[in-house]
């Protein structure tokens, strides 16, 4: 073994630091790899499908339900066209939870993590793809539920002659109504991504964020009136909705943006804590995981107890091929081959080989 020249210079293939990725690089990497996780599972795709279905079926029919025999009736054509929203968040919030908790229960989040460290550049980029879905299909269920509306509510007494024009996106509050429920929907997803990284459990996640979400509306119905538009001003529902109200406004426990705003500090607060919890509890004993050589189980003793595991293999790679060690001329991270010895059947491993330059780092 040959010992190292005092004051020669360690070959930037030895350094983390000399090909680590740049911010920009490492965000557009993590996209890139959120983005091939969530588009290949079918579940995605599945829930993407049933919020637009219950966006469209349940507002079409509530418009076919709801009957204006007055002038002045008291229903706002908007929020009846566009009721399905408020089911159709319960398969958004459970897209977005599984996004993070998936990953804890199969183990992957070792892998995403190790290839990964920046945690929440992990976190940012699983947001960013979650939201862009959201949007996309929260768009496409608003536009159909609009259309549903304009076509059906006239046929039930929502005409001109009792004070009712058509629903418009062109018209400003039919467009804030639209658009508003879109929003709701994407901040409910950051809402729940956020209850799914802090708790890493999807039954508790989800539970979390339904309890949330449904509760705030039925306590307040059961207090009294100055309880119950206290809880309507902080509930994450029944704020964030008032941005589909077009009529009566004044009635409403907060302005239609404000109550959007509400809801936007849920899911930021969320997020905060998720970034926290992720970045705090799991950082050093994800650390120590990927580094410590995974034990190897014993072929000819317990053939029938091996249980293919690729992130642990992975590991066991890795800990074979390189070794990692504090410079104290750099003050960096230096890697050095070792030869990991003997297996148990008695002949040498395969030398180990050295990072090259431009190899990626894990």
């Amino acid at each position: 073994m040959s010992a190292e020249t005092p004051g020669a210079e360690t070959p930037a293939s030895c350094c983390y630091q000399s090909y680590a990725p740049s911010t920009t690089g490492a965000r557009l990497s993590a996209l890139r790899a959120e983005w091939i996780k969530l588009r290949t599972l079918s579940g995605t795709w599945w829930l993407l499908l049933a919020v637009i279905t219950l966006t469209v079926a349940v507002g079409a029919a509530a418009a076919s339900a709801v009957n204006c025999t007055a002038a002045g009736c008291g229903q706002d054509p908007a929020k009846v066209a566009l009721s399905g929203v408020d089911l159709s968040q319960v398969p958004v919030a459970i897209l977005a939870v599984l996004a993070i908790t998936g990953e804890y229960s199969n183990g992957m989040i070792r892998t995403t993590l190790t290839a990964m460290p920046r945690r929440l550049t992990v976190l940012f980029a699983k947001a960013v793809v979650v939201t862009v879905l959201t949007l996309a299909a929260g768009t496409v269920g608003v536009l159909a539920s609009a259309l549903a509306g304009r076509l059906l509510l006239p046929g039930h007494g929502f005409t001109p002659d009792r004070g009712y024009v058509p629903l418009s996106l062109a018209s400003g509050p039919g467009l804030r109504a639209a658009a508003g429920s879109v929003i709701y929907l994407a901040l409910i997803a950051l809402l729940a991504l956020g209850a799914g990284t802090a708790v890493r459990d999807s039954a508790t996640a989800i539970g979390v964020v339904l309890g949330l979400v449904y509760l705030f509306p039925v306590i307040a119905s059961a207090l009294g009136p100055g309880w119950s538009r206290r809880l309507e001003q902080i509930g994450p529902m029944t704020a964030g909705l008032s941005i589909q109200a077009t009529i009566g406004l004044r009635r409403l426990p907060l302005a239609p943006w404000q109550g959007l705003g509400v809801l936007a500090l849920w899911a930021a607060g969320a997020l905060l804590i998720g970034g926290l919890v992720l970045g705090r509890r799991d950082s050093l004993s994800l650390y120590l995981g990927a580094m410590r050589p995974a034990p190897i189980p014993h072929l000819t003793r317990m053939p029938e107890k091996i249980f293919v595991n690729i992130d642990v293999y992975l590991e066991l790679i890795f800990s074979w091929t390189i070794e990692c060690s504090h410079d104290p001329i750099t003050g960096g991270v230096r890697q050095e081959a070792r030869t990991p010895g003997r297996g148990s059947s008695g002949r040498s491993r395969p030398r180990g080989r050295a990072a090259l330059p431009g190899a990626p780092v894990f």
